[in-house]
């Protein structure tokens, strides 16, 4: 009876680290990948241009999507690390809800993970592209600071 012999364990190790290294080319250095800039709007002529002063005692109430969790607490952090006396408020509710707070006026910000409609930017709503995830080649989720004009 014959017996199979399997591979040398360095065929595993180069098929491993050819994984590793296609999937570092294709989710952070392939062409096309966009840099975020929060400064940069994702639709119109617009431009936003963050404060250079708040006053103490201001509260800013950020609601929307639950992707947007981290983005909203690092957020948060440096808004009040640089504008002391401040205070953030996150609420993750989901893009919709985050959609009708900011325009019924109960959040200053809407973090959402989808573009807005026609009919929500006809209410004035500003959209600024904070960064895309690509969860797979065919699903790339966008997320974006909606704010009130």
């Amino acid at each position: 009876m014959s017996q199979k012999s399997a591979p040398p364990p360095i065929v595993f190790i180069l098929i491993f680290l050819a994984l590793i290294g296609g999937g570092y080319w294709f989710f952070v250095i392939r062409p096309g990948n966009v840099t975020p800039s929060v400064n940069t709007p994702s639709a119109g002529n617009s431009t936003f241009s963050p404060p250079s002063s708040v006053a103490s005692g201001t509260t800013v109430r950020i609601d929307g999507s639950t992707s947007m969790v981290t983005i909203n607490q690092n957020l948060k952090r440096a808004f009040e690390r640089q504008f002391p006396g401040t205070n953030v408020v996150t609420s993750a509710n989901g893009s919709q809800n985050g959609i009708a707070d900011l325009i019924a006026g109960r959040a200053d910000i809407a973090a959402v993970s989808r573009s807005l409609t026609a009919q929500e930017q006809s209410q004035g709503l500003m959209a600024v592209s904070v960064t895309k995830d690509a969860i797979s080649r065919l699903w790339l989720v966008k997320q974006i600071l909606l704010i009130k004009d």
